[in-house]
């Protein structure tokens, strides 16, 4: 099985948990859509980094390394926010526009990952 395999297998599972986690928390809480998504989001970060890091990358734990992790996820979330924004903004539900957002979100995380943090 190729990275790019491991990396789809290892988001499905992240993409279940941290799109059904968010699903619920922008259409039952009363929290902000942006509250939400940062609580899923770290959530999802550090499940996700051992995830990647065993069977994924395979690659050593370091600092650096973890730290690059949370540059992209944080980098990510914010991106992830704006776009929500202009769309709730065009008067779409949050949870529609992150449905709306979220495919494009998957592919720019796994570019910068392979390209700035599991480098081999």
């Amino acid at each position: 099985m190729n990275k790019f395999s491991r990396f789809t297998f290892v988001g499905i599972f992240n993409t279940l948990l941290g799109y059904s986690l968010t699903m619920l928390l922008l259409r039952y809480s009363e929290f902000p859509y942006y509250y939400s998504i940062a609580m899923v989001t770290l959530v999802s970060v550090i499940i996700n980094f051992f995830m990647h890091k065993k069977f994924v990358f395979r690659s050593y734990i370091s600092f650096k390394i973890f730290l690059m992790y949370l540059i992209t996820y944080g980098f990510i979330y914010l991106l992830n926010i704006l776009l929500l924004a202009i769309l709730i903004g065009f008067g779409l539900e949050s949870y529609i526009g992150f449905t709306l957002i979220f495919p494009f979100s998957v592919l720019f995380t796994y570019f910068l990952l392979t390209k700035f943090v599991f480098i081999k």
